[in-house]
């Protein structure tokens, strides 16, 4: 008995669907945390590339002389009654977290603005 519900429990931890993309050093940040670490017209663009690593994207601020990078993180997660045969998508629910961070930087590289949004989405029919 304690077999099979060992087995079982490693089956649910195996089916639960979870993917991730982006850059995982901002899945946790909040705007209270991003303003404890960024400060405008103070941090550096090697500080934000120490504390953030390599951004997803770079271009043209709002003006030419302004610098942008930009962080985005991606996570889902299904439940594992999402996965149960016919009733599955009845009974399963995911969730999904999106965050994206945005620098602009002077022409010193220094940080004019930043801008972060983060939305959780939780989906399902029985939620």
């Amino acid at each position: 008995m304690k077999k099979l519900i060992l087995c079982l429990g490693m089956v649910v931890a195996l089916i639960s669907g979870c993917a991730s993309s982006g850059n995982a050093a901002i899945k946790e940040e909040t705007n209270e945390t991003l303003a404890q670490k960024i400060q405008i017209g103070k941090t550096t663009q090697s500080q934000i590339r120490s504390m953030f690593g390599e951004p997803m994207s770079t271009g043209t601020g709002a003006t030419v002389q302004e610098t942008s990078w930009m962080y985005m993180f991606t996570g889902y997660r299904a439940d594992a009654k999402t996965f149960i045969p016919i009733v599955g998508g009845f009974i399963g629910s995911s969730n999904t977290q999106h965050n994206m961070l945005t620098i602009n930087f002077d022409k010193r590289g220094i940080v004019s603005n930043y801008r972060f949004n983060a939305s959780n989405m939780k989906a399902g029919m029985m939620q």
